[in-house]
């Protein structure tokens, strides 16, 4: 059956039936909306990035700013990306598959966007610096950390031994979920996991355990340490891990994946590493170090230095083939850079890092070449790995 003539038919159907469920519902809210209100809206249970960051954001703003109001969500799709985050956002909450009814009948009235409210809003950034002002408001509960720490301890790992998570982005995991669409577009945000390998290798000499994560991976993480864990290939994955390696490790060492949504959910310090749109670098929270992809100008075979990079909008380039159109090569960051990064945050947990006059004067300059923009919070909270920049002062 053709797509156009199945929706036209469902809308026929169907239609009638949601709006005389949906309007007793519209028309209570917004009588007692003098007294109390009631707002309605929708969770992207479909994107993880998108899941993992905005329910807590959502929770964590409505305490900031101390809004009083019940709230009824539903989930977009019937299928989530992770049931466990499913379970943990539906105790903290109110969802319910009927409020998609409400929603859609609200919106067809003049005066119900004071009912709506948009979790979404925010781009999956906290530009309001909120996460660094607010407590986390999504957590396991203690059983299902027990369960979680017993399944480690196939690994030799125990309760109280430090980690730190690794995860570098590829194209097996969009596949996989939705093998019909051609995801090239975003082939610009990979990165090769073995450029992680020495990083993860002088963590574990460090004593860390180091968890390679990932639901679906191209390749296996191949390092020869016992405490080098290629979790994503290995036969204990499961959602609830999945959540609890986040949100419990030392730090999280990424590429541009969307699981570094989830780290912020749960204000675990992140460093990122190989990133590409650099205007989009996260810049909330002062546990947060980055390190960029460079880009090779093909044409005139040299690197583009930061200023030129921002004021083209090339750091804005979420496409692969905006990057092809201009013969940019994004170069990824070296074993060398990736471990330099991740000893720097290593040292900033511990209390051992020292600064010098030198660095911070690199930091200022890279952050008064990045523009002003809805983009970002004020103050910028964040750092740029201090070995890359004193690497790389020639492009800023």
């Amino acid at each position: 059956m053709n797509i156009g003539l199945y929706r036209a038919i469902y809308a026929l159907i169907f239609f009638p039936l949601i709006f005389l469920f949906g309007l007793p519902f519209v028309v209570f809210i917004r009588i007692l909306r003098p007294f109390y209100l009631i707002r309605v809206g929708v969770i992207n249970n479909e994107i993880f990035g998108h899941f993992t960051f905005e329910p807590e954001y959502y929770l964590s703003k409505k305490v900031k700013s101390k809004t009083v109001s019940l709230d009824l969500f539903f989930f977009y799709s019937i299928k989530s990306v992770n049931k466990q985050w499913v379970k943990m956002v539906k105790r903290n909450i109110h969802v319910n598959l009927f409020v998609r009814y409400i929603y859609k009948v609200n919106n067809l009235f003049p005066g119900g966007e004071i009912h709506v409210v948009d979790i979404v809003d925010s781009g999956s950034r906290d530009t309001n610096n909120v996460f660094h002002e607010v407590n986390q408001q999504i957590k396991l509960l203690s059983d299902e950390e027990l369960y979680a720490e017993e399944c480690l301890k196939e690994f030799g790992f125990k309760k109280d031994d430090k980690f730190v998570c690794i995860i570098s982005r590829d194209n097996a995991y969009k596949d996989k979920i939705n093998p019909k669409k051609n995801w090239s577009y975003h082939n610009y945000r990979d990165s090769n996991i073995d450029n992680y390998k020495d990083a993860a290798l002088q963590l574990a000499d460090m004593g860390y355990f180091v968890f390679r994560i990932g639901s679906i991976v191209e390749k296996e993480f191949d390092v020869d340490h016992d405490k080098v864990i290629d979790y994503s290939s290995s036969n204990v994955k499961s959602d609830l891990l999945d959540i609890y390696l986040v949100s419990k490790c030392t730090f999280l060492l990424v590429g541009e994946s969307g699981i570094s949504s989830l780290a912020m959910s749960f204000r675990v310090p992140i460093v990122f590493v190989n990133l590409s749109a650099i205007e989009y670098i996260f810049t909330f929270n002062t546990n947060i170090i980055s390190i960029a992809k460079k880009m090779w100008l093909r044409k005139e075979e040299r690197y583009l230095g930061f200023d030129e990079i921002f004021k083209k909008g090339i750091g804005r380039f979420l496409s692969s083939q905006n990057y092809e159109e201009l013969g940019i090569d994004l170069i990824e960051n070296t074993p060398e850079e990736i471990t330099d990064v991740a000893m720097e945050m290593h040292e900033c947990l511990s209390g051992t890092w020292r600064t010098t006059m030198e660095e911070e004067v690199l930091q200022s300059k890279f952050w008064s070449l990045l523009p002003k923009s809805e983009l970002h919070g004020y103050p910028i909270l964040a750092r740029i790995g201090s070995s890359y920049l004193k690497k790389y002062q020639n492009l800023l």
